[in-house]
């Protein structure tokens, strides 16, 4: 298990589903969306496909790492 799927697997299944739709519907953004509260930081590839980097609940310290 990854560091994605252990962060969503922690999550309540109200969220889960709230950040599974987000990331269906994540096309051509370049960097992070907003849902709730939370954040989820992605790139997109060459192939617009996108590269999810973390799921994090938002907080001061959300980008501090990336």
């Amino acid at each position: 298990m990854n560091a994605l799927q252990k962060a969503v697997a922690k999550l309540t299944a109200k969220d889960k589903k709230l950040v599974t739709e987000t990331i269906e519907k994540i096309t051509k953004r370049s960097f992070r969306v907003r849902k709730g509260d939370f954040r989820i930081l992605y790139y997109l590839k060459d192939n617009n496909e996108p590269m999810i980097i973390a799921i994090e609940r938002r907080s001061e310290d959300t980008y501090k790492k990336f």
